[in-house]
């Protein structure tokens, strides 16, 4: 599956869950336990796409991607 990301662009969590294909929840339990760093910004989550590329480089976000 390939996921495109712009390492220019900012990213919500809902943005993610299309990109990923996961829930909103598995997002933030990839948040708590630290395999995704997040950037908070007033109330909402905010990833560059350049972050998003680093981590999905990583075992365990490939791991929760679509199931």
């Amino acid at each position: 599956m390939a996921i495109k990301v712009d390492p220019t662009s900012l990213y919500s969590v809902k943005d993610l869950q299309g990109l990923l294909g996961v829930s909103r929840n598995t997002i933030f339990d990839m948040i708590i336990d630290r395999r995704l760093p997040a950037n908070k910004i007033g109330k909402k989550h905010l990833w560059s796409g350049e972050l998003i590329l680093r981590s999905l480089a990583t075992p365990s976000i490939q791991s929760d991607i679509g199931r």
